[in-house]
């Protein structure tokens, strides 16, 4: 496979580091964050690894690679799920929206264009958890829970005015930090499936898929009240009306037919 044709696209800040490890195609970066291989099959792999800048200095990284023993015709003509995630951070940066710090990705292809292996690699969020492990684990206040509330339909109501849609907005895939003053930060991890959709049905599909995917987790880590409290924080009123319980209803049955 480390004959096939590599692609790769370094975020600007991470050039200079870049260009220090020597690494010049996907092969002999897969061998350098996955030192043991992949025996010869279709598998997706992360490994938190670590950067060295210098002797005394590195990055925390996460390093997530998709391999397929036969080549794939699935992207042909289309950029792989490593690819979009990378440029969806870029969407999300863009949307004053906290994500994980893309350093690189890349795609490997035979000569017929088949996706053969991809990759990207981020930087981890210092000293952070899931949402789901924060909330399970009893570490979260009333104060921590209200503003995690209000930030994620904050985030929510940014992507969504803007025609962007997470498509896989779980909790798994938020994770939970502490600023320099204590308080909790969100970050948005894992979104190779998020795109825009200005087309008005397909828009208001994805937008009931994406609340009912965060209703469907709250359900077991949240009161009513405060699932409800979010659905207004979201549409930024006051009180339910109509509209919004229109919406909720659509939630609701979205979550009771897809799970």
């Amino acid at each position: 496979m480390c004959n096939f044709k590599s692609t790769i696209t370094v975020s600007p800040s991470y050039k200079a580091i870049w260009e220090s490890l020597g690494l010049r195609s996907v092969c002999s970066i897969s061998r350098h964050f996955i030192k043991e291989g992949i025996q010869n099959k279709t598998a997706v792999v992360v490994k938190p690894a670590r950067l060295f800048i210098s002797e005394s200095e590195a990055l925390d990284v996460f390093y997530k690679q998709y391999e397929y023993q036969t080549p794939t015709w699935k992207f042909f003509g289309r950029l792989s799920k490593p690819r979009r995630e990378f440029t969806n951070y870029a969407h999300f940066s863009r949307l004053t929206i906290q994500c994980a710090d893309p350093i690189a990705c890349g795609e490997e292809r035979d000569r017929f264009g088949r996706l053969c292996r991809a990759f990207i690699l981020t930087r981890a969020v210092p000293n952070s958890e899931t949402l789901i492990q924060f909330l399970s684990e009893g570490k979260a206040t009333t104060a921590d829970r209200d503003s995690i509330r209000k930030q994620l339909a904050n985030l929510m109501r940014l992507m969504h005015e803007a025609k962007f849609y997470h498509n896989d907005i779980y909790f798994r895939n938020i994770l939970v930090s502490r600023n320099g003053d204590g308080l909790t930060q969100l970050s948005l991890i894992d979104c190779p499936r998020g795109s825009y959709s200005t087309f008005l049905p397909i828009s208001n599909h994805r937008q009931i898929k994406d609340i009912a995917a965060i209703d469907r987790d709250a359900l077991k880590y949240c009161k009513r009240k405060d699932r409800l409290c979010f659905i207004k924080e979201y549409l930024k009123i006051d009180k339910l009306n109509n509209n919004s319980k229109k919406i909720i209803s659509r939630i609701e049955y979205y979550r009771h037919n897809r799970w």
